[in-house]
């Protein structure tokens, strides 16, 4: 059993999770960039945080960019009937232009990953 138990703290550990985490959970750190400017002209950091506010303003999607694998993660909403009626990507939408720590369960289909967005808390 503690055999196991080494196991699964080492696949985590390898796959950038906490042990703290619940199973089927990530938590995964990284920028809140406007999907637009990141991907038309890399635009993201401090000095393009105005910017960005502007396009998610406008509609833009806001997308996590992810410190460890540096891929966009883009955030679903956990579905329920408010999903129909809010921005997938509400949840991030205070942080556009900074890190944050965001935990939720993944979901990877056709290239695209996706995070359903359980917590958000700005990244130290």
């Amino acid at each position: 059993m503690k055999r196991a138990a080494a196991l699964v703290l080492a696949l985590l550990a390898a796959a950038g999770l906490r042990a703290a985490d619940a199973p089927g959970t990530v938590t995964l750190t990284g920028e809140i960039v406007d999907t637009t400017c990141y991907l038309l002209h890399d635009g993201k950091g401090p000095e393009h945080r105005a910017c960005a506010i502007t396009c998610v303003n406008a509609g833009a999607p806001a997308a996590i960019l992810d410190d460890r694998t540096h891929e966009l993660v883009y955030p679903l909403s956990p579905a329920s009937e408010a999903h129909h009626h809010e921005r997938p990507d509400a949840a991030l939408l205070p942080y556009v232009g900074q890190r944050v720590r965001v935990t939720g369960r993944t979901v990877r289909r056709g290239g695209v990953t996706a995070i359903v967005v359980e917590k958000v808390v700005e990244a130290r």
